[in-house]
């Protein structure tokens, strides 16, 4: 999508809008990963386009917890990897914690092509990021190709993880 104007109020809204509509024609989503975004989106429109201080805290907090965590992990759906997915190898990065591939409508070819996506991200942030942080970047495990854990408590599809990661 080209040619919106950076004084548009939605333009970011708009770019991560075609950024989904790619990643669908590419077999990254699930056909309802769009009515997931749009139900965010709509949130964001009513809410005035900003974080809210509930939303704020509630990113603190979290930040917080994997700071402490004794075994971090990054979980990642199809929605998640094709807007922040280069964010997330970034904080893991941080972290020294693996990121893994999670989605409740698992097939193979999505769970190759999203593991893919997020190896290609990782990939080229370390090309692209200085020497000091490039083995912190590179050293950043993507997890999900094996199935060998569960969630405890969970049912379903989404319950199915890494031993090494969520489990």
């Amino acid at each position: 999508m080209t040619g919106i104007p950076d004084s548009h109020p939605r333009k970011a809204s708009l770019m991560s809008r075609q950024r989904m509509v790619e990643a669908s024609k590419r077999g990254l989503l699930a056909e309802s990963a769009m009515i997931a975004h749009g139900r965010g989106e709509a949130f964001d429109y009513l809410l005035g386009e900003r974080t809210s201080d509930s939303a704020s805290l509630a990113i603190r907090e979290a930040a917080a917890r994997l700071l402490v965590s004794e075994r971090p992990v990054i979980s990642m759906n199809g929605n998640s990897t094709v807007l922040a997915g280069s964010e997330a190898i970034m904080i893991a990065s941080i972290l020294g914690c693996p990121v893994e591939v999670n989605i409740y409508y698992r097939t193979s070819e999505r769970m190759e092509s999203l593991i893919g996506e997020l190896e290609s991200l990782r990939d080229r942030l370390g090309r692209e990021s200085p020497e000091m942080v490039r083995e912190s970047i590179m050293g950043v495990e993507i997890l999900g190709a094996v199935a060998d854990g569960r969630i405890l408590g969970l049912q379903g599809p989404r319950a199915l993880c890494s031993s090494r990661g969520i489990e």
